[in-house]
């Protein structure tokens, strides 16, 4: 099996997208919950690794 054996630069940035479904009842009532099982996604800039 291989391994990422990259190594992760100091200061990167990593941006979190939560995907959230909301639903609205006839009676005003609102109910948010998590879109599917990955719902917190993480966005890591291109150039965060260094090459090993």
């Amino acid at each position: 099996m291989k391994t990422f054996r990259w190594k992760v630069k100091p200061g990167m940035d990593v941006a979190s997208v939560p995907s959230v479904r909301k639903v609205r009842f006839g009676d005003g009532y609102s109910q948010r919950a998590p879109a599917g099982l990955n719902a917190n996604l993480k966005n890591v800039q291109r150039d965060a690794f260094c090459p090993p």
